[in-house]
């Protein structure tokens, strides 16, 4: 499964993207003077003479099978940024392994009100301020400012989406995308104020995960990251990866 689809793609758009398109399976946009290229599909040799109109052009999430159809034509530059999925029918919290988390969920449990969506922008801006300043790339991607975009223009209109309030205060928000027709979701974006609540990114991914379930997702692609947001992501029972690779492409 790829972790780009018609919905998780929209969550690297921001103010400094202009340009954007979508069409056959591909999403490109430019970021400063460079074009951003993510797609949705494996690629065949007849996308080569479309991907040269583009170069040099960045990639994301491109497998190996991709990067030699590439090869064949062009210069490319790679690192592996492995994906993480879940498998939601092995995802149970039984056994001394997952004692943390169940601790975490029961500690919460009822405790919040859960929504759908948030209740005004601004509860978006104010956590994503607070989580900046207690976690920020301490620990994980930062992208405050995609994640701005991404509320403020709506675009997780459509999908599965958990808003977690303590209160008037937003604590944490997850979405992931919509069942497709194998099950699949993607885990399009996600944070928690995990510093002033220990234990709640943990909480808030089990909600969305039974959210997901009870709406047909069997898989969940969580997208790559960095070791500690791997490790972390490899927590929850269920978890695979899956080798894939960002990178960028240059003509021979």
């Amino acid at each position: 499964m790829n972790y780009i689809n018609k919905y998780s793609w929209k969550s690297f758009l921001s103010t400094a993207t202009r340009e954007v398109h979508e069409e056959n399976g591909f999403y490109w946009f430019k970021t400063r003077k460079n074009w951003q290229l993510l797609k949705d599909r494996d690629l065949v040799e007849s996308d080569l003479d479309f991907i040269g109109t583009l170069l040099p052009v960045n990639f994301f999430y491109f497998s190996l099978k991709d990067i030699f159809v590439l090869k064949q034509k062009y210069e490319v530059s790679k690192n592996k940024d492995p994906d993480v999925g879940i498998k939601l029918d092995e995802f149970i919290l039984r056994g001394n392994k997952y004692k943390d988390i169940r601790n975490y969920v029961n500690r919460y449990n009822n405790k919040f009100e859960i929504l759908n969506n948030y209740k005004d922008i601004k509860d978006i801006y104010k956590m994503i301020a607070r989580w900046n300043d207690t976690s920020g790339d301490k620990y994980y991607q930062v992208r405050t400012g995609k994640n701005k975009y991404y509320f403020l223009n709506n675009l997780h209109n459509g999908c599965i989406n958990i808003f977690i309030y303590d209160g008037e205060k937003l604590i944490s928000f997850a979405v992931l995308s919509p069942a497709d027709g194998e099950g699949c979701s993607s885990y399009i974006i996600g944070k928690a104020l995990c510093i002033d609540y220990p234990g709640l990114s943990e909480y808030t991914d089990v909600e969305v995960y039974k959210r997901a379930m009870a709406e047909g997702v069997k898989v969940v692609n969580l997208g790559g990251g960095g070791r500690k947001l791997v490790a972390y992501k490899k927590k929850f029972p269920g978890s695979f990866t899956n080798d894939t690779y960002d990178g960028q492409i240059y003509v021979i």
